[in-house]
């Protein structure tokens, strides 16, 4: 059987954090090379809706406030936030 959707995000790129949104609609990940991604959920795209790009590698993900800014944090104790509502780094 055949998976309904398929996240792929640069082969050989490791993923170390997942959080789903509170409803459900998206799905980010955090990814060794300092990639993150925001992915919708229902649908047939296999690329992120938006992605961020952090000079670090992601150990962990945290949805933090309203659920409209994204806590990344990483390697060398280096943290960001992300408003993916907005599409700007805080």
């Amino acid at each position: 059987s055949k998976p309904d959707i398929v996240f792929q995000s640069g082969v050989g790129d490791r993923v170390f954090d997942l959080r789903f949104s509170k409803d459900s609609e998206f799905l980010f990940s955090g990814h060794g090379s300092g990639a993150v991604a925001q992915w919708k959920v229902r649908g047939s795209k296999t690329q992120p809706e938006q992605s961020l790009k952090v000079d670090f590698a992601v150990s962990t993900l945290a949805l933090v406030g309203e659920q409209q800014q994204l806590a990344i944090a990483g390697r060398f104790n280096r943290l960001e936030l992300w408003d993916w509502s907005r599409k700007q780094r805080k």
